[in-house]
């Protein structure tokens, strides 16, 4: 609820547009959205900003050369713009969460909405957490495409999904012209037979479950397996990392400048509108 009104907040998005008593159509001051813009002006990153020196007057030459590339590389991979929407997301949720995998030879990476994973709001972070679940929609014909995963074929989706937001009581969603299926991916700690079968194997390992219909009412387990995935330390390691404007004690969530500047945004909103009102 509270990154849902932040949310509102910078978008300047009343719960009720009218006034009540005199039936007129609120003002609201944009001082969230202000705010955050300034900040993400100020923190910026673009492909200019990364720079190369040569540490003697013999490597000037290459040093040059190797710029050009990455600047190249990074103007192709839209790295300027990505960063400007990540950081944008960061002020006003307070929170940026990024998976990242392997695909082939290359890496991807996406951006995932807090309203669609979850997590232990106490845990210091992502890879010290019991587990985590990232929600997503997908195509039924897109799963049936997933390779490893089982029961993929002849699944019926749904058309009034939310893609933004897991909880369809709080935000339903429009009607659509193509189905679609939720899928609900969970790393973490599960007991070991869920993935060797026997019921004697009771101690907890690292894992990846992949579910899907939960809310398009056909449930359907696709992917129960062992998370191989270890760092340079042996460490199991999750494709998930987060970003915190501001880290609090005790709460996993980052507090950003939205949620600092809630109680203003109310005050303001409040007075100018009774002043419009008594004018």
């Amino acid at each position: 609820d509270l990154i849902r009104t932040c949310r509102k907040n910078y978008w300047g998005v009343f719960d009720e547009p009218t006034d009540s008593r005199t039936g007129r159509e609120k003002t609201w001051i944009g001082l969230t959205m202000s705010t955050v813009e300034d900040i993400v002006k100020n923190i910026d990153l673009d492909a200019k900003d990364v720079n190369f020196r040569a540490r003697n007057p013999e490597g000037e030459s290459i040093t040059q050369v190797v710029r050009g590339i990455a600047h190249e590389k990074l103007d192709k991979m839209m790295w300027g713009e990505s960063l400007d929407a990540d950081e944008r997301t960061l002020c006003i949720d307070g929170t940026f969460v990024r998976k990242t995998w392997k695909q082939g030879k290359h890496l991807r990476y996406e951006p995932v909405d807090l309203l669609n994973f979850y997590i232990d709001t106490q845990a210091r972070s992502i890879q010290d957490a019991l587990r985590v679940t990232e929600r997503s929609l997908t195509t039924p014909s897109a799963l049936a495409k997933m390779s490893g995963w089982e029961n993929t074929s002849g699944l019926a989706g749904s058309v009034t999904l939310n893609a933004n937001d897991g909880d369809t009581g709080a935000m339903m969603a429009q009607n659509k012209t193509v189905d679609e299926l939720d899928v609900w991916e969970t790393w973490g700690l599960i007991p070991e037979y869920l993935v060797t079968g026997k019921k004697t194997d009771t101690r907890m390992i690292e894992g990846h479950i992949v579910v899907s219909g939960l809310q398009a009412g056909a449930p359907t387990v696709h992917l129960i397996e062992k998370n191989t995935t270890v760092d340079y330390n042996g460490r199991p390691v999750r494709p998930y990392e987060e970003c915190r404007y501001a880290v609090v004690q005790g709460r996993w969530y980052g507090v950003g400048p939205a949620e600092r500047l809630l109680a203003l945004q109310e005050y303001l909103n409040t007075v100018v509108n009774i002043r419009i009102n008594r004018s």
